[in-house]
């Protein structure tokens, strides 16, 4: 118990708050993958983004067939949105 409260006010000192993600070593607090990030993209081995084809979730019946059919797979997000997934959502890859 005396030993958890010590690492309590030492973290408080150095301007973290309490439960936050440390590594000793590098100093600096660790970034959180987003989840929701995690489950709708992937980087490529080159560092790109691939993401699921957009507007495939309803809405199928007013959809053209050639619309349908383009929209299967993934694709490589366009690299002004793939900086900001990279950069924010999955510092870590």
């Amino acid at each position: 118990m005396r030993r958890e409260a010590g690492l309590q006010s030492r973290f408080r000192k150095a301007g973290r708050p309490c439960g936050a993600p440390f590594d000793r070593e590098a100093g600096m607090p660790k970034l959180k993958t987003k989840s929701s990030a995690r489950k709708r993209f992937r980087l490529t081995a080159s560092g790109k983004v691939r993401a699921f084809q957009a507007g495939k979730r309803h809405g199928m019946i007013k959809r053209t067939r050639k619309f349908i059919r383009n929209g299967r797979g993934s694709t490589i997000m366009a690299e002004s949105d793939a900086r900001t997934v990279r950069k924010f959502y999955l510092p870590y890859g």
